[in-house]
């Protein structure tokens, strides 16, 4: 009997990370609890290896297709891989002055001014070379896209499925 990591979501709160653990793609199954609010009640969702490796799989060829626009500096396409949260918030100009004093971009003289300007010297400068190492399951359609560096986990995309199809989106800073 293979273990299960325990991914917890309160829905009443929407959807919130707690904790998460990585599954190989070898592994047998993950389950995530979700509770039901104030009752405490809990109900599984489980991730079977079918839906793990199918996943893994349509995620992977996401980020292939991002990374392949990215390098075109096509940001028409990039674009029409974000959810109307990310762009709301990525072309919000409080988001866009944050980003915009960090060391890198300072350094540069770089002031963001929109989304495109976050596209062209943040997105352009970062994710070129992007690649998937492995998923962590939130929910059937919200999943953090993970690679390696340096020998650390690092999150390349917090992805969300709607209309069937995966899109880059944000989550709230309790769930990274």
């Amino acid at each position: 009997m293979s273990p299960l990591w325990r991914i917890c979501i309160p829905v009443a709160a929407g959807i919130a990370l707690f904790a998460c653990s990585s599954q190989p793609k070898a592994a047998s199954g993950t389950a995530a609890t979700a509770s039901s609010g104030a009752t405490g009640q809990q109900k599984q969702f489980v991730v079977t290896p079918e839906l793990y490796n199918k996943t893994f799989d349509e995620v992977n060829a996401v980020i292939a297709e991002l990374t392949m626009l990215i390098n075109a500096q096509d940001f028409d396409g990039w674009r029409s891989f974000l959810t109307a949260d990310y762009i709301a918030r990525t072309s919000d100009p409080a988001f866009l002055k944050k980003a915009s004093s960090s060391g890198v971009l300072q350094k540069s003289g770089v002031v963001l001014h929109s989304l495109k300007d976050y596209f062209e010297n943040v997105v352009v400068r970062s994710r070129t070379q992007a690649t998937l190492t492995d998923i962590n399951f939130v929910d059937k359609t919200h999943v953090k896209a993970m690679t390696v560096v340096d020998g650390n986990p690092v999150i390349l995309y917090y992805l969300v499925q709607e209309d069937g199809r995966w899109k880059v989106g944000i989550w709230s800073t309790d769930q990274q």
